[in-house]
């Protein structure tokens, strides 16, 4: 009998799968055409990345023969990736996410609302920077107008449709198309990186052309190639005051930009970890922030340093060298100070972190992943920055002020960060606490009484019929303090990416670099690390805020 059950079950599953393969080959047909276009697509994801090769090919050789390459080329390759880009999102906005089953559940970590708020500011801040650009062209620039005011025009059409699409499909788990949709988003980072990667050299380019430096002619004429549409694309007009302000306008805005493309990315790149991914599908818990004392601190710092911020940049313009000092001098004290109160803060966190009880977070999470591998990536650049600045110091000897000021900061700035990592990383393993208030019995006939006594609240009710009510407990001692320290280094945050985004670079004004490793071995260095240290204030403080609410 056994055997006899055994083979009428073979003979039916062989009857099952037989009757397509009989009945019906366009099943099958269509079946092997979707596995083809599926595999197609993946291995096109794979050479996508090869893009970005190709931008930083032309971007090195606008410097290395400014003559047969021009900077018009890089825009027009720029262009093509960009509409390449802009057709994939219409695609995915049209066809894609109006299946039924492509979006079924969403990723409630990535792309929350502060994050994406975050994300149009920088937008706004990016349009604005296009506009006075593209008028800068008109202007100043007459030469490849069209190619100038064609490359602005899809930048900021490109802007506006990556912000709406980030704004409404960053928490997508799509489950459609997966292939094509992986490639699209692989298109998408890679157009994003060689923006920031375009960004960052103009920008450091700019900031190195104004430290008028005769001596390296050669090296400053590819400067002003980089910076403008090429030394023979400039008019009569470009050194007229204003064409000077358009210029510097747009140049102040290039930090947004910048960040813009930092943010898109990450965005970008958690949704394509999250595509066909499963998820819970659980309500996020609702967080409040909260500031008590961290605000008049946190906001006493900001007035300072932007205090300090214009000061030193007028002090840095003038001809005196004792102003100068001066200047770098309470730069260098004040940035002390405000560092050496967030390492303290930083040990004081880590030791609450270490007597609070509260598990980590288990499981795959993309988003989490993302922000700890960025802390620990971009924190690299300013450490080594830094670690440089103190060999030189100490190559050079401390014979003045200003150097033993400049070995004091930048030994400070290494365990800063160092413990500031170990804080945020921490609190971002931490699980969140239970943010929704409490619950309580109360009778539906005789009224509920809330007794204050010692700071707690405590409960009388009748043991009849009874609904539940939310009761807001205090938090406890550890959680302000985690929320408070969190705050504080997160402004503390903000205005140390306030003052090297828009212009002070203290690595430049202090000679000490310059001198012992050489000029274009300095400006290497610090052009390739400066660019990670202010994304990684930026991020710094996107994670302490998350640290904040979940805290």
């Amino acid at each position: 009998p056994g055997k006899k059950n055994y083979a009428e079950g073979v003979q039916k599953i062989t009857t099952v799968h037989a009757t397509p393969l009989d009945q019906g080959s366009t099943g099958v047909t269509q079946w092997s055409r979707a596995m083809w276009r599926d595999r197609w697509f993946s291995e096109l994801s794979t050479y996508i990345p090869v893009m970005v090769l190709v931008g930083c090919a032309l971007l090195y050789a606008i410097f290395a023969n400014g003559v047969q390459m021009r900077d018009m080329h890089l825009k027009i390759f720029l262009m093509v990736i960009i509409i390449l880009t802009m057709a994939w999102l219409l695609f995915f906005k049209a066809y894609t996410c109006r299946q039924k089953v492509a979006v079924t559940r969403k990723d409630m970590h990535a792309g929350p609302v502060w994050l994406r708020g975050g994300l149009v500011l920088f937008a706004f801040g990016s349009l604005i920077m296009v506009g006075l650009r593209m008028t800068y062209y008109v202007c100043c620039v007459p030469c490849d107008l069209a190619v100038n005011i064609s490359f602005s025009v899809v930048k900021a059409v490109f802007i506006l449709m990556q912000t709406l699409f980030l704004w409404f499909h960053a928490r997508d788990c799509v489950h459609v198309q997966r292939s094509l949709t992986r490639c699209g988003l692989m298109l998408t980072l890679a157009t994003n990186l060689m923006l920031w990667i375009t960004a960052v050299t103009e920008e450091s380019l700019h900031q190195i052309v104004n430290l008028d430096i005769t001596t390296h002619y050669s090296y400053r004429t590819l400067l002003l190639r980089a910076a403008v549409a090429g030394e023979d694309c400039q008019s009569d007009k470009a050194g007229h005051f204003p064409c000077t302000k358009l210029e510097l306008a747009f140049y102040y805005l290039y930090p947004f930009y910048i960040e813009y493309c930092m943010f898109a990315l990450a965005m970008a790149f958690v949704m394509w970890r999250n595509v066909g991914r499963i998820v819970d599908d659980h309500r996020p818990h609702r967080h409040h922030f909260r500031l008590r004392y961290a605000l008049p601190g946190g906001l006493v710092l900001l007035v300072v340093g932007l205090s300090a911020f214009m000061t030193y940049e007028k002090d840095m313009a003038a001809e005196d060298q004792e102003k100068r000092d001066k200047a770098l001098s309470v730069f260098y004290i004040i940035s002390i100070l405000v560092i050496a109160l967030m390492t303290l803060a930083s040990v004081i966190g880590c030791t609450v972190y270490w007597l609070e009880p509260r598990e980590h977070v288990s499981g795959k999470n993309p988003t989490l992943s993302l922000d700890v591998t960025l802390e620990k990536i971009a924190s690299k650049g300013e450490m080594a920055i830094s670690i440089l600045s103190i060999v030189a110091v100490f190559g050079m000897g401390m014979d003045s002020y200003v150097s033993s000021l400049n070995l004091a900061w930048s030994m400070l700035t290494v365990v800063q960060v160092v413990v500031q990592n170990i804080f945020i990383i921490e609190g971002l393993w931490r699980k969140p606490y239970d943010d929704l208030p409490g619950e309580s019995n109360f009778s539906s006939h005789f009224p509920l009484h809330a007794l204050k006594k010692g700071g707690y609240n405590q409960i009388f009710a009748a043991p009849s019929t009874s609904t539940i009510i939310p009761v807001h407990q205090p938090l406890s001692m550890k959680r302000i303090m985690l929320k408070e320290i969190s705050a504080f280094l997160l402004l503390s945050n903000i205005l140390l990416w306030i003052l090297p985004a828009f212009g002070v670079r203290p690595h430049f004004d202090n000679p000490i670099g310059k001198e012992f490793y050489s000029f274009q071995n300095w400006v290497t260095v610090v052009n390739v690390g400066l660019p990670f240290a202010i994304f990684y204030r930026m991020h710094s403080a996107s994670s302490l805020f998350e640290v904040h609410l979940t805290s």
